[in-house]
Parts: structure tokens; sequence; C-alpha cells
């Protein structure tokens, strides 16, 4: 029978091996802010005369509404809809959101136009460690001119990025949500029959 010493001797020579095989924390991501939402609106509405900003809180029916169309809730909270006219004319909405990519969330700005298409859009910050090449122009050129009708699906008719398929999918969602939330909380008015 082991005396107590020779168990307490035992029980220190594992202890380091089983510290050792614990899972590493991840570290954290580093913040790329890549563009500020001044700056970013500066260039979707540019040459606006005026803008302005409108705030909505979904209610719960919007809220399941929007989520059902999603696959996944709605975040609570209301939603700012930046906005701009020039010679009078509607430029559109642009809203910012954030999307999760593999672990973090990317913040990005959607434009809509008045026609509600998808104008530009831009990422502001990216907080992954690998995906940022999804800011790039090539890549978000893709959604220009898109609307609701268009399936906005990886592989259908957004190209991923090589290697950064979750970045890719977040901005692809983030776009599909900016677009319902600008038709949710500025229906089409239906003429009648």
């Amino acid at each position: 029978m082991p005396t107590l010493c020779t168990c307490l001797l035992l029980a220190i020579a594992v202890l380091p091996a089983t510290a050792a095989t614990a899972p590493a924390a991840r570290p954290p991501a580093e913040h790329h802010v890549y563009q500020t939402l001044d700056e970013a609106l500066g260039e979707v509405f540019a040459g606006a005369d005026s803008t302005w900003t409108e705030s909505w809180t979904p209610d719960d029916d919007a809220r399941a509404a929007l989520a059902a169309q999603f696959g996944a809730p709605q975040p609570p909270g209301e939603v700012v809809f930046h906005r701009a006219r020039r010679d009078g004319r509607d430029l559109g909405w642009a809203v910012t959101t954030d999307e999760i990519g593999l672990h973090e969330p990317i913040t990005m700005l959607v434009s809509v136009t008045a026609g509600r298409e998808v104008g530009p859009v831009r990422v502001l910050v990216f907080r992954e460690s690998r995906g940022g090449e999804v800011r790039r122009k090539r890549f978000l050129a893709q959604f220009l001119g898109k609307t609701r009708a268009d399936p906005l699906r990886l592989t259908r008719d957004i190209d991923a990025v090589t290697g950064a398929t979750y970045s890719s999918r977040a901005v692809t969602a983030g776009v599909k949500r900016v677009l319902a939330l600008v038709d949710a909380r500025y229906p089409l008015e239906r003429s009648a029959p």
C-alpha cells in the first residue's frame, strides 16, 4: 500500500501534465477599424445636401417576423436608419449591423437605394484574426443592385472570399438583414385593386 508521501508525489507529478492538456484560451482578436461611420456615410451619401437619422424599435410582432425570415432572433434594441436627400430626391437608407463571423462580430454599413436595391456596402470594423479580405471592393461589389428578390446566398449569387467563408457568410447575412429591416420599417405602399 503506497504511503501518503508517495501519493502526494504522484499527484504533483500528474498535475503539470493535466494542466498542459487544457485547451488554451483564444487570444483576443485585433480590431481593425477600416472606416468610421461618418467616413462611410460620406461615401455612401456623397453629394447629399441633407442627412438625418430615424430610430425604430421593432415591436414583438416585427421582431418575430424578422426572426422567422432569418432563422435567428432579431437583436433587441433600436435600429438607426441614416437617410439623405440631394436636390429634394430621397437617396435611400444606410444601416449599421453587426454579424458574427467565425467568432467575433463584423461591423458593416449597408446602404439601400430609394429603389430598394443594395447600394455601397462598407466593412467598418473587423475583429477576426483571418478573413478581413471581405472588406475589399471586389467582394463587396457583388451586392450592388441586389434586392430582396435575389437569393443572396454564397455559391448561388455571391462568391465567397477564398479562406474567408465565415466572414463572407456574415457580410451576406448583414446585407439580407438590412434589406429586411428597410422593408419592415418602410413598407411599400400597395395600390388598391
